[in-house]
């Protein structure tokens, strides 16, 4: 069994990585683990984990920013921005629901993962909110980039590195996130009807408008969130008055795709809650779960192949450009499908993650993108440059053979 180590401060992780240094010794590097079913699995002895590094350190309403130890649960760090009507503008997200984990997800690993939210299409990822960080490297040493603003940031800019390297460049001690006011209120205009195509065409009209948009998803036919048409939905927030007449000059716009049901503050954030989870993609238990990012004009044409090649049920997100598939093992092939997904992605350009898969098939595949050319030894110089003995999750973003 894993021995799993705690530190409660920044000066005891470096001591235990160091002491991994000087036996050469991997370790597993993650929050609270809720994310640990997602890519290869790793191989240590021993586990570092963030978990006591808990607490708010510094939060400046005034000055839109947080900072934060990175153990400390999102929810917890959601519900104190709360209190001051702000929040992390990226959505963030867990996929917990969706990978059936315990415990609670942490501000570290939602950093160390990017993970972001529907969202995103308006106001960036993870990493364009994360403004600095205290993490330890490979070596033993505490390194701290950015700050509480964004003119801190000079030279090389690790904390956009590090966000979304899944803790093989190192353990993260604390995160700086800029945040943004919370709108006073939010509508969903829903489309019904509409196929993949004419729903994308409707989602990249409604985000080139002036009427700030700030979401934009397609839940296909039979998977819709009140019955069996198809849900092609729009989320718009602030105050109210501006709703009332960005709704209707969007309606005017986009009145060729139909007349919209509109979902009211309480009904519309259920709704974007189902998109945020992924549970609006009503995968099977079994089934594997793919994640998708292409150019959102080329969605609907993934989308038709993957349904037509491996059976796929789809949730479309990001205008188009991020593509949920759920697909059943017996349909996927030994590989899980990632061969003739990837090969597909290549002729439009794309990449693809298995999220949810079972473990042995994640230990001979590579749940992440492969790289390849200069992308590929920048990746290793990196990884050389923070990690110069391989210790951080050996293996769990590695290329896998055959995949």
């Amino acid at each position: 069994m894993t021995e799993r180590l705690t530190p409660s401060c920044a000066a005891e992780a470096a001591d235990i990585i160091k002491n991994a240094v000087d036996s050469r010794s991997p370790l597993i590097v993650q929050g609270a683990g809720t994310k640990v079913a997602i890519g290869a699995p790793v191989s240590a002895e021993k586990t570092i984990s963030s978990i006591a590094l808990d607490g708010i350190r510094l939060y400046e309403p005034s000055e839109l920013v947080i900072a934060a130890r990175a153990g400390t649960p999102i929810e917890a760090v959601t519900a104190e921005l709360a209190k001051n009507g702000q929040r992390l503008a990226f959505d963030p997200v867990t996929y917990q629901g969706l990978l059936a984990s315990e415990g609670k997800p942490t501000i570290g690993g939602l950093a160390a993962a990017n993970l972001s939210g529907p969202r995103r299409i308006a106001f960036g990822a993870a990493r364009d909110s994360l403004i600095g960080i205290e993490m330890i490297n490979g070596k033993g040493e505490i390194i701290k980039n950015g700050g509480r603003v964004m003119k801190n940031v000079t030279g090389y800019d690790l904390t956009k590195l590090v966000c979304g390297s899944w803790g093989t460049l190192g353990l993260l001690t604390e995160v700086f996130f800029k945040l943004q006011p919370m709108p006073e209120t939010e509508l969903t205009l829903s489309f019904s009807g509409l196929d993949d195509e004419k729903a994308i065409a409707l989602l990249c009209d409604a985000m080139g408008s002036p009427f700030e948009v700030t979401s934009a998803a397609h839940l296909p036919a039979s998977q819709g969130g009140t019955g069996a048409e198809s849900q092609t939905i729009l989320r718009i927030e602030g105050f109210e008055a501006s709703l009332t007449y960005r709704s209707g000059e969007l309606e005017d716009l986009l009145s060729d795709y139909g007349a919209p049901q509109r979902l009211e503050e309480e009904e519309s954030k259920a709704l974007w809650a189902q998109v945020a989870d992924v549970s609006a993609l009503k995968a099977q238990d079994e089934d594997l779960v793919w994640k998708l990012s292409l150019k959102p004009s080329n969605g609907p044409k993934m989308g038709a192949w993957l349904r037509e090649q491996l059976g796929a049920k789809l949730l479309y997100d990001w205008s188009g450009g991020l593509v949920w598939a759920s697909i059943d093992p017996a349909q996927a092939g030994e590989d899980g499908g990632a061969k003739r997904i990837r090969e597909k992605l290549a002729t439009l350009g794309g990449h693809a993650t298995l999220i949810k898969g079972p473990q042995d098939l994640r230990s001979r595949m590579s749940s992440f993108q492969p790289q390849n050319g200069g992308l590929a030894q920048l990746s290793k110089a990196a990884k050389l440059s923070f990690d110069p003995y391989g210790l951080f999750n050996p293996g769990r973003m590695s290329e896998r053979k055959g995949a």
